[in-house]
């Protein structure tokens, strides 16, 4: 059996159109591949900046409510702290000879604690 010259080159061409054809469907596969992986990373950021958002949105309202509370007892402390002055005015004020002496003896005790020991 004789193969021709014209034989071996169709079986050349089939064989190279084959290959082509293969080549062409990997080509399209691997763009629907890389396709479909784009798009799952587009979903997958767009998700992770909408947790994040949230994320930030409700740090910002922990973060304002702890601001509020800190104003509010920021403002029931100095209340506190006036009343007291004012008590403890009134107080020096209608017993001085009292205020003098609770001063003196606790300056007493204030020194006696606070004395270093030689």
């Amino acid at each position: 059996m004789e193969v021709s010259k014209f034989d071996v080159n169709q079986a050349v061409d089939r064989v190279a159109s084959s290959a082509h054809e293969a080549v062409e469907k990997a080509s399209d596969v691997a763009a629907q591949v890389a396709g479909k992986a784009v798009d799952m990373a587009n979903q997958a950021a767009e998700k992770a900046s909408d947790v994040a958002s949230r994320a930030a949105d409700k740090a910002s309202d922990v973060a304002a409510q702890v601001a509020e509370k800190v104003s509010e007892t920021k403002k029931e402390l100095t209340n506190a702290q006036e009343d007291l002055t004012e008590t403890v005015r009134l107080y020096v004020h209608q017993n001085p000879v009292k205020a003098l002496a609770i001063a003196a003896v606790g300056g007493f005790v204030l020194s006696r604690l606070l004395r270093t020991r030689n």
